[in-house]
């Protein structure tokens, strides 16, 4: 049959109807695979170009099905590498529990946060190095299966930044609360060692006289017992380049050992190699161009040289040595005070006492002389003579006042008993000394500091507090000497006067001076107690 013979039947106006609304639903559908094609474009351009690690891997398998050329090159592996990898691989072992119950977490749509987890993990990349990612985890639907999309972002410089302004806030801190370096080194070291991660460190401190390094301090990690280290530490010496600490003090900069094994230089590398430390770093405590100190960190890590961390620890060594250089000054003020008054002291025994002494000798010759003539004015010399003896026992206190610990171990003893029964016979008040166990002090200007300390709560609690009683205390025990005084006035919240700051101060400078701590409040009765301790290896019961 020829074509021409086939007679096409007019359709009907239901079927014109039909055929029209099909070929409108070709038309949407085909826009909705267009959009969905263009939809599909651009999260692929969105997952591939976004500048942070994506990755698609299977919540099953935990197989990776896609990654982004952003997490190639962040983690060192290859597009042909990760698709042999599982998700499980790129943690640390002790990490992987942690960081695959995030995940699931995220599958049944639970708050990242519930479990306490702040969604910053450890990853390991091809070359070995560890890595601090923050993670974000969506469950997403691909090739059929759940899948978690998840958004990896190095957050190692953040990290630093808040470790360096830690670092810097806990040291700022320490330094503020503590009264001495002695009380704030222990602090500062355990809040390095801790944000580092670090096992054990050490302060040395330039000894003018001898010019060598000495250790004053260490700190060790809980974890692990090194009094051998410690022991040979606190018994060291260092020349200048000797060791590590001479090291940084010939070299006025920081040093960083990368490993203790390969460096020969370092005298104690046997002994540190079996406390298990393997790398070092160390730095000056300085004060302007001059060294005072060094501070000296051991890592059972190996550690690379980080220089924008030594960065940071050289503006916190330069913290320490303004505090450092605060503190010398503040000792060689009181010392040049010390000094100054213990020469007028001798000078008035020596000169003015001697003088008095001599008129008051005349004195008594011209009254024989005029008693023996029975003329009236033999009386007048006989008083002048006691005036000059009354002017002689004051200048004598006073002479023992401003030089009144004498130079052997028991003096302290001797002068604060002396204080007390000046104290009580000058004011008419009780004054009272104790010291239950005999206490020896054998620095002379640790006994001059204790001794100007009592004089001054003294002074205090009778001007401001008018108290009527007090008791003045010294002991020793457990390594540490403890001086009190107290009094029953007014007590420190209700003195009449704030005029004893500067001589608060003071005392403050003395307790820090001497590597003690003073301490001023309530006393059981009411008035004030005034405690200085220190650790002190010279005094003992």
């Amino acid at each position: 049959m020829l074509l021409e013979d086939v007679r096409v039947r007019p359709l009907g106006s239901d079927e014109l109807t039909a055929l029209k609304s099909a070929r409108k639903t070709l038309v949407h559908v085909q826009r909705e695979m267009e959009t969905l094609r263009a939809t599909e474009k651009q999260h692929r351009l969105f997952f591939e170009k976004t500048p942070y690690p994506r990755f698609i891997c299977d919540c099953r398998t935990l197989r990776f099905l896609a990654v982004n050329e952003a997490a190639v090159a962040l983690y060192g592996y290859s597009r042909e590498e990760f698709a042999r990898l599982s998700l499980k691989e790129l943690c640390p072992a002790d990490n992987v529990v942690k960081f695959l119950g995030y995940c699931r977490r995220a599958r049944r749509r639970q708050a990242v946060m519930d479990d306490g987890v702040d969604g910053v993990f450890q990853h390991c990349r091809k070359d070995g190095s560890i890595i601090d990612v923050e993670i974000g985890v969506t469950l997403v639907r691909q090739r059929g299966a759940n899948c978690y999309l998840i958004l990896a972002r190095d957050v190692r410089k953040r990290r630093r930044v808040e470790q360096q302004l830690h670092l810097q806030y806990a040291t700022t801190q320490a330094l503020a609360n503590a009264s001495s370096m002695t009380e704030a080194a222990p602090r500062i070291f355990r809040t390095i060692c801790e944000s580092l991660g670090c096992d054990w460190s050490e302060l040395w401190r330039v000894d003018a006289e001898s010019q060598t390094l000495r250790c004053t301090q260490t700190w060790r990690a809980r974890v692990r017992r090194r009094r051998g280290l410690e022991k040979l530490a606190l018994a060291f010496t260092c020349a200048r380049g000797e060791d590590l600490p001479g090291q940084v003090w010939s070299r006025n900069k920081p040093v960083w050992v990368t490993e203790i094994a390969h460096d020969r230089r370092l005298r104690r590398r046997a002994l540190l190699l079996r406390s298990g430390l393997r790398s070092a770093f160390a730095f000056p405590i300085r004060l302007g161009g001059e060294v005072l100190g060094v501070i000296a960190i051991y890592s059972r890590e190996i550690r690379r040289p980080d220089k924008q961390l030594l960065r940071v620890l050289e503006a916190i060594c330069s913290q320490i040595g303004q505090v450092m250089g605060r503190r010398r000054v503040e000792r060689r003020l009181l010392e040049i005070s010390e000094r100054e008054q213990q020469r007028i002291g001798q000078d008035l025994h020596d000169g003015l006492c001697q003088q008095l002494t001599a008129a008051a000798y005349m004195c008594d010759n011209l009254r024989g002389v005029l008693a023996e003539q029975s003329l009236r004015e033999a009386d007048e010399a006989g008083r002048v003579a006691d005036l000059l003896r009354h002017a002689i026992d004051d200048a004598r206190q006073l002479a023992r006042g401003l030089n009144p610990v004498r130079l052997d171990a028991a003096g302290l003893q001797t002068a604060l008993a002396e204080l007390a029964s000046t104290i009580a016979t000058l004011f008419s008040i009780s004054c009272r000394f104790r010291c239950p166990r005999p206490v020896r002090v054998h620095n002379p200007e640790t006994a001059i500091h204790l001794y100007r300390i009592a004089q001054e709560a003294i002074n205090n609690a009778i001007t401001h507090g008018e108290a009527t009683r007090i008791t003045i205390s010294l002991s020793a025990a457990g390594g540490s000497t403890t001086l009190s005084v107290t009094d029953d006035g007014q007590g420190i919240d209700n003195r009449r006067s704030s005029a004893d700051g500067i001589g608060l101060e003071i005392m403050k400078h003395r307790a820090r001076s001497i590597g003690g701590q003073l301490r001023v409040g309530a006393a059981n009765n009411g008035g004030t107690l005034v405690t200085c301790r220190f650790p002190s290896k010279d005094s003992n019961p």
